[in-house]
């Protein structure tokens, strides 16, 4: 009996899916590798072999998205647009390697983000299906849950050992880092030890992100799955999706992030107006006041003496220090960028005479792509902005709905939910029936909470990294990695 050889669709099909699953792995591991290793090898943390390996992997994912357009017959491309944006990032990153004061280390990092960025253009090609970018969700929740578990027990059992550890063998210990016994240096290895959690990331900061991100999706997916009535194994996959979320919560608390709670605090806020409110106009007023509220506050902290709230200033006084160091480090290099992994270089000659330290990164997205690689970042990330809005429009013009409502006009019952529909528009349309509300929530819901964790977190313009593939579904999951390695402030 011979197997018949499979037709060029079904090969086509089988390529694109093995993209899936290749980005999958990849959204599960990069958080971890692009804050961690480096082909140039760090102690401790995975080194060239690692790194060789990821980087095939992502360039892997164009190579069989050509094969499958090959099999096919014929080049898809779902979000054509993204080629430009992503041609700009690779030659922003080749112009700044040029001009990089540290030559080998610009170079490194670049082929290691053009990876990613080649690499997310082809899973953001290859995701057709409801049930990939379900796959893709799961995989991102999976993950977080792992970081959060790992961030409790890090937290409840880690720390408190080290510590005693520390204090049984503290002159060995110092000794081993190199650090004088009864200096600053001292103190603050110690502070580490009361300071927030970090998991198996390269900073709090960055676990709080990863872990903001997933209570979100958590968040969304149990909405939706709890909308499926009569469905017993929806109502228990939305059970599990609220413990994850949980969990995910538990560990933004435990890396003592502020920017992570307040994510927290007001996507939730979001997310309640957006399913809760119908009137555009008022939607728009509530969305709006916790940001107001929140300056006014930042304002009116300035002049309150009291700890908890003289540290948060502190730490926004550092950020701005970093942005005015970035201006100016623009003014010479506006046009061509320092280079990856050279920031730190020029900062140390451009900081502000009173500030207490040096950062290899200016802890604000744009800010950090602008320096980094020229104008020619900065442009791309204006076309994933501009490219974003229009898809908004259109979405709107051709009938969209408020998420969890409706059908949009036209479409039929059993057809897929619009990959470009923004959730939040009224519609005027028929009365929706409970298999409409089914299928619309199945694909709306957590489409705003991912733009929460990141406006607050990483800056307004990441938004539009992240939602760069939102209009083709949850494909712009795996930009997470680019946020956090490019974007996400990461102390020296």
């Amino acid at each position: 009996m011979s197997l018949a050889a499979p037709s060029g669709q079904t090969a086509a099909q089988w390529l694109r899916r093995a993209v899936i699953v290749i980005g999958a792995a990849m959204l599960a591991a990069l958080p971890r590798f692009t804050t961690c290793a480096g082909f140039l090898g760090v102690p401790g943390v995975p080194g060239p072999p690692i790194v060789l390996l990821i980087g095939l992997m992502l360039w892997l994912m164009p190579v069989l998205m050509v094969a499958s357009w090959v099999a096919e017959r014929r080049a898809t491309l779902p979000a054509a647009w993204l080629a430009v944006p992503a041609g700009l990032f690779v030659l922003g990153a080749a112009v700044s390697t040029a001009v990089a004061s540290d030559k080998a280390s610009a170079m490194v990092r670049a082929a290691e983000m053009t990876g990613l960025w080649v690499g997310l253009f082809a899973l953001v090609q290859a995701i057709r299906t409801d049930a990939e970018r379900r796959f893709l969700l799961a995989v991102l929740v999976a993950t977080a849950l792992v970081s959060a578990a790992v961030a409790i027990h890090q937290a409840t059992v880690g720390m408190p050992k080290a510590w005693d550890f520390f204090q049984a063998n503290r002159e060995e210990v110092l000794a081993g880092y190199g650090i004088e016994p009864g200096g600053f240096q001292e103190q603050a290895f110690i502070d580490q030890f009361f300071g927030g959690v970090r998991a198996s990331m390269g900073h709090p900061n960055v676990l709080a992100t990863f872990l903001t991100l997933g209570f979100f999706v958590a968040v969304g997916l149990v909405r939706e799955k709890w909308s499926e009535a009569g469905s017993r194994g929806a109502r228990a996959l939305a059970t599990v999706m609220a413990a994850a979320a949980v969990a995910c919560a538990a560990g933004v608390a435990l890396t003592h992030s502020r920017a992570g709670l307040a994510a927290l605090a007001v996507g939730l806020y979001w997310l309640a107006v957006a399913w809760r409110v119908r009137k555009r106009r008022v939607r728009v007023v509530l969305y709006v006041a916790p940001l107001v509220i929140a300056a006014v506050a930042l304002a009116a902290a300035t002049q309150v003496d009291h700890p908890a709230v003289t540290g948060a200033v502190k730490t926004l006084r550092y950020r701005l220090d970093y942005w005015w160091a970035t201006l100016r480090i623009l003014r010479r290099y506006w046009d061509t960028g320092v280079g990856l992994q050279n920031f730190g270089n020029h900062y140390v000659q451009h900081k502000v005479a009173w500030a207490p330290e040096d950062v290899a990164d200016p802890h604000n997205m744009l800010l950090s792509t602008w320096s980094t690689l020229g104008l020619a970042g900065a442009t791309a990330l204006a076309l994933l902005a501009v490219g974003t809005v229009r898809e908004w429009l259109r979405a709107a013009r051709s009938g969209s709905v408020r998420s969890g409502d409706a059908w949009p006009d036209g479409a039929r019952s059993g057809d897929a939910w619009p990959d470009d529909a923004w959730p939040g528009d009224a519609w005027s349309g028929p009365e929706p029936t409970s298999r409409d509300r089914k299928g619309a929530v199945s694909r709306g819901e957590p489409v705003l909470a991912l733009l929460v964790p990141v406006m607050l977190i990483a800056g307004p313009v990441a938004i539009y990294v992240f939602v760069m593939g939102w209009y083709r579904g949850v494909a712009a999951t795996a930009v997470m990695a680019m946020v956090i390695g490019l974007g996400a402030g990461e102390e020296p």
